[in-house]
């Protein structure tokens, strides 16, 4: 019976997004201005959902519909090109390695005019000026172990590494852009090597069950365990940005969009980024009204031109 019902909840899910689709094409056909705008299925991609949403309405004439969660990275993408959604924001870097194919590259401005030029090429896919923030691959530690052995970045922690434990997850132990690269690019060699999936490694290194841990770099939780964040020195990690990836077709139609969407090149840096996150996951405010007090805040909109 259950897996009757579990069939039945996901056939209805999928209609109700069906008909949303068509809703949004009848929308366009009558005359209104309506763009969707997708997002993978975490924090940090349905808050700037919602600040795209809210800053394009207050800028232009577009009505903004939202289709938050979709899933994975490929699942969104893969959205766009068919013109299911007309926009989402994507990182650099998941696009020139997995989408391109492209082999680890630490150069921020390659990476970026290689993403737009070939997503134009390949896929009619507009990109647009990156959003600041660049939510890369990093290496994080107590302040009491930087202290002790006196690391701010990852040469730093090369030297030290052999006393030291790392815990980090299974997808970075796996990633050619992550530790089978890491070991290539620094002469790092850990005592001890415990992956730990999830929240439960920051929960490890803060108990002193390990040493090292990987993170993203705007990750609220680095914010809230007051952690180090060790530079990386040899340029290892590739850049993640933050950029809007716009189908070819709504970005000829909608022209504004772009425009609209210049000012807000570089607003956000990685601690803004990470600051915003940790109000989501560990303070429990509402995405959207993080995303709304944000720009606020910055003068980005104004409050009596704000839609709600």
């Amino acid at each position: 019976m259950k897996g009757i019902l579990d069939k039945v909840v996901i056939v209805i899910s999928c209609l109700a997004l069906a008909a949303s689709f068509v809703y949004t094409d009848l929308a366009k056909t009558n005359g209104s201005q309506v763009i969707r705008i997708g997002s993978m299925d975490f924090t940090e991609q349905e808050i700037l959902n919602y600040m795209l949403k809210y800053y394009i309405e207050d800028h232009t004439d577009i009505e903004v519909e939202q289709s938050l969660s979709l899933g994975s990275s490929s699942i969104v993408l893969d959205a766009l090109r068919t013109g299911s959604i007309d926009m989402y924001v994507e990182y650099t870097g998941t696009i020139y390695g997995n989408v391109l194919g492209n082999e680890p590259n630490g150069n921020v401005d390659e990476v970026y005019n290689t993403v737009k030029e070939q997503m134009k090429e390949q896929y009619d896919l507009n990109v647009l000026d990156s959003l600041g923030f660049n939510n890369t691959y990093t290496l994080a530690i107590r302040k009491d172990t930087a202290e002790q052995y006196h690391i701010k970045t990852i040469s730093d922690l090369c030297k030290v590494s052999r006393q030291l434990t790392f815990s980090p997850t299974l997808m970075f132990m796996e990633r050619e852009d992550c530790w089978v690269g890491l070991q290539k690019a620094y002469p790092i060699h850990f005592k001890q090597t415990v992956p730990i999936d999830g929240a439960p490694r920051y929960t490890a290194l803060m108990n002193n069950e390990c040493d090292v841990i990987d993170a993203y770099s705007t990750d609220g939780l680095l914010k809230k365990f007051d952690l180090q964040v060790l530079e990386d020195d040899k340029n290892f990690f590739p850049p993640y940005y933050m950029l809007p990836f716009v189908n070819g077709k709504t970005n000829a139609e909608y022209p504004e969009i772009a425009q609209a969407l210049s000012v807000l090149n570089s607003a956000i840096d990685d601690a803004t980024m990470q600051k915003l996150n940790y109000e989501v996951v560990e303070k429990g405010r509402d995405r959207a009204e993080v995303a709304r007090t944000f720009l606020l805040e910055r003068g980005l909109v104004k409050p009596e031109d704000f839609k709600n």
